[in-house]
């Protein structure tokens, strides 16, 4: 009886101490009779939750955009390095003995491991360049 003397009071009590039960006693603290003033709080604070929650959202959607673009690159990785240790395999090297430079030339030239760096947007020019930078390194 205390809060739903009226539809008004009601709509005000659910309002305040239901959905917004954190600002209800700023609300009430409003006197009787200033419409305008409790408007514009209601408004600002609408408005300030609202900005948050899209805040939030936003925030979700880059965390996941940001996870799915991990896990697709791990994905490709596993399948680059699945290829090649079959292609490894079919050619009769040991996985654990180093390769040398030609070998390891003469696997990423291979058309089918070709295909698949290209599938995945390598740049063979530069990957051959960094094999070749790598093996001068390690001679020296």
């Amino acid at each position: 009886e205390t809060y739903f003397q009226s539809v008004p009071q009601a709509m005000d009590t659910l309002l305040l101490d239901g959905i917004l039960a954190d600002y209800a006693p700023l609300m009430h603290a409003i006197p009787a009779g200033h419409f305008i003033e409790w408007g514009l709080i209601l408004f600002f604070i609408l408005l300030a939750s609202i900005t948050i929650m899209y805040m939030l959202v936003g925030v979700l959607v880059e965390v996941v955009g940001v996870l799915a673009h991990a896990e697709k690159e791990n994905i490709t990785v596993s399948f680059i390095a699945s290829s090649l240790r079959k292609k490894m395999q079919q050619q009769g090297h040991d996985q654990d003995s180093e390769l040398s430079r030609t070998e390891l030339q003469d696997i990423l030239l291979d058309p089918e491991i070709t295909e698949v760096l290209q599938s995945v947007q390598v740049d063979l020019v530069a990957l051959m360049e960094l094999v070749n930078i790598a093996y001068e390194d390690a001679e020296k």
